[in-house]
């Protein structure tokens, strides 16, 4: 199983100072952290970090997380530095992934606190995705963890054309935390090998460390023959942890998340439309598909899951509205009289659905359809009606950085339909502020 990072797009991948970093700088260091005060020390030559003291009680996520930090702090050396560097020329960057992590931070750090495990591993989305639920990499590697389909299926993360678990915020944790803690035990505690083998596969670092078995060498991290990328990938955490002991330092504002949940998991107990839902919950629709991004379409999963991740007080109105809503009024579907030459294919195109929905709506186990024949075709609430459920668009305010190619992948469309939509010619370039169009139902 092969996971792809795509979290290092940040940054340039070649460096002419990419080999591994001298073992003795590595041996150097010494940092000791003293939790009852809440003070840090740092001694190393090759870091300017002083004696600090942080204020207490611990208010906020970052804090706490920083608290807890353990096996990233024996690691410092040229390419953790390196990547400090990389991180602190984009002071912003950090800012930005502080605040779209904020949703799901706390949640995740308290999956990792109740396993057990190192308090550093929440910031890895950071480097896999930039908190960014929806990213999807070249690879097609999807989500905050950025699983690859076969990964994702291995680990028992469901995905189809309803739902993909991998962006689910919260079920792709829980995988990752899985499959993380198994390369660990693989790996014989050596969380430096474990993360390298959660970026390269456990086949690629397991044939390193017998490489350097054979030869008579060294077998941790920094002595093994890995990917650039690999090699790249592991000091990129590193680094991160060191910004997040004293983001100040560094020059890093970090946004201050409540150390408490901001979300609550509301089980809904059927198939519901999405738009109907934020309207239930006095939500825009965009802001609850934002944080429920696993739903690929217009509604839950017939089958399940039925839950919705919302704020406290959305979540309460919606639980108190549901009871008050019948079970036939949650999805709408409308009824289409099949025509002469119709296909279950034209037919869903044409509804902005899929062959396999329509099938399992109307309970058919081939494509065979007769014309005059009647069949059940989804429809979003508040749809404009059939055949124009294309007119349905959100407005995206482009933001620092953004391309249109990523804007267009965070969608799952095209950039000839950003483009079209847009009225925007090949080579016009987009600024920040600017607001983009888009119609998420339509490919």
């Amino acid at each position: 199983m092969f996971l792809q990072a795509c979290g290092s797009t940040l940054f340039e991948q070649s460096d002419p100072q990419d080999e591994p970093p001298d073992r003795a700088d590595q041996s150097a260091v010494n940092t000791t952290v003293n939790r009852g005060s809440r003070i840090r020390v740092r001694q190393s030559e090759t870091d300017s970090l002083r004696t600090e003291q942080l204020p207490a009680p611990v208010a906020h996520v970052w804090e706490h997380l920083a608290g807890q930090f353990s096996f990233s702090l024996q690691h410092y050396n040229q390419a953790v530095e390196r990547e400090i560097g990389r991180y602190t020329e984009h002071p912003d960057f950090l800012q930005e992934v502080s605040e779209r992590a904020a949703p799901f931070i706390y949640e995740i750090s308290q999956r990792i606190t109740e396993r057990g495990m190192p308090a550093e591993l929440a910031l890895l989305p950071i480097v896999e995705s930039a908190y960014n639920t929806r990213a999807r990499s070249g690879a097609d590697a999807a989500g905050l963890w950025q699983f690859m389909a076969p990964t994702a299926d291995g680990l028992g993360l469901k995905r189809d054309w309803w739902y993909d678990g991998r962006m689910d915020p919260i079920a792709s944790t829980d995988a990752a935390l899985d499959y993380l803690q198994g390369l660990h035990d693989e790996f014989e505690g050596d969380w430096l090998l474990a993360l390298a083998a959660y970026n390269a596969g456990r086949g690629t670092v397991g044939q390193a460390v017998r490489r350097n078995q054979r030869d008579g060498q060294p077998t941790d991290f920094w002595s093994l023959p890995l990917p650039r990328e690999t090699r790249q990938h592991v000091p990129r955490l590193l680094a991160l942890t060191r910004i997040f002991l004293s983001p100040a330092h560094y020059g890093i504002e970090l946004a201050p998340v409540p150390l408490q949940r901001a979300l609550t998991n509301v089980e809904v107990g059927s198939q519901i439309d999405l738009r109907l839902a934020a309207d239930l919950a006095g939500m825009d629709p965009d802001h609850l598909h934002r944080l429920n991004p696993a739903y690929s379409q217009w509604t839950t999963h017939p089958d399940g899951p039925h839950t919705l991740l919302l704020p406290p007080e959305p979540a309460q109105q919606l639980i108190a509205r549901l009871d008050n809503l019948d079970l036939s009024e949650r999805i709408s579907h409308e009824r289409y009289q099949i025509r002469p030459g119709d296909s279950l294919g034209a037919i869903a195109s044409r509804f902005n659905t899929s062959v396999d929905a329509l099938r399992e709506l109307n309970q058919l186990s081939g494509s065979m359809i007769i014309a005059g024949e009647e069949l059940l075709v989804p429809r979003a609430h508040q749809a404009y009606g059939p055949g124009n459920m294309d007119r349905m668009e959100i407005s995206y305010t482009v933001r620092p950085g953004d391309s249109l190619w990523e804007i267009a992948t965070e969608h799952q469309l095209s950039v000839d339909a950003l483009r079209q939509w847009n009225q925007l010619s090949e080579g016009t370039l987009i600024h920040p502020g600017q607001e983009l169009i888009i119609r998420p139902n339509t490919m």
